[in-house]
């Protein structure tokens, strides 16, 4: 099931109401906020969505995940999630 919600943004002059998809997320996303990519000087590169930056002398570059491994981690964190559920229920 999608839950979407139309958010209202303003432009300088320009009005306009943006249709956004609500998703759960988990420790796995990442959300980087603008003082840490300048802090970083890191590049963002919006048509492969991946985002390079220097650490230690080396060069990182965060790729986002392919839908198929996307649905792969979905996968696994459900059933981490439902297997320490029941290790609770046995121990109570």
């Amino acid at each position: 099931m999608s839950i979407q919600v139309n958010i209202p943004i303003t432009l300088g002059s320009s009005q306009e109401t943006i249709l956004c998809d609500i998703i759960p997320m988990d420790v796995g996303h990442i959300l980087l906020s603008y003082p840490w990519l300048s802090d970083h000087k890191a590049i963002h590169d919006v048509k492969s969505n991946k985002i390079s930056f220097h650490h230690v002398g080396k060069r990182i570059t965060l790729c986002p995940l392919t839908s198929t491994q996307v649905k792969a981690d979905q996968i696994a964190l459900q059933n981490l999630f439902e297997n320490e559920k029941r290790k609770k229920t046995k121990t109570r």
